[in-house]
């Protein structure tokens, strides 16, 4: 290629170029509000972030959701001791007391099961958001 040729093929490369460059700066806008977004969720859980963009207290927001996870656990095997001496005493599995024990259990159960589905979202969420980061 030489002469006009070689300018209309430069000009045509340089124009595919420009384009390619808008698109880049528009993934770039789109990726930036995706992760002030993915950070606003974790502020909002009660995560901090360092100077670089990175979670500081990551160890403390899993620590706290697993600690609040086994204090339910507590509760809830506390409970189940209470149904079984209460049986063991003579009490009965229709009486008042025994109900009052099992609607306990039933939301307890309810209780560790929106523990575990906010554990697994926060650890979804910190996951996300390091991708997004990287």
């Amino acid at each position: 290629m030489y002469g006009t040729e070689l300018l209309d093929n430069l000009s045509a490369e340089s124009a595919e170029y420009k384009k390619q460059e808008k698109l880049l700066k528009s993934k770039q806008r789109l990726q930036q509000q995706d992760l002030a977004n993915k950070r606003a969720e974790l502020v909002s859980k009660g995560a901090s972030f360092d100077a670089n963009g990175n979670i500081s207290n990551y160890n403390n927001l899993v620590g706290n959701a697993i600690n609040n996870i086994n204090a339910i656990i507590s509760r809830e095997r506390g409970v189940q001791e209470a149904m079984n001496q209460h049986l063991l005493n003579g009490g009965s599995t229709s009486d008042e007391i025994y109900k009052d024990l099992d609607a306990q259990l039933f939301s307890i159960g309810k209780e560790k099961n929106q523990a575990n589905d906010y554990l697994n979202d926060l650890k979804t969420n910190l996951s996300n958001y390091e991708k997004v980061k990287d």
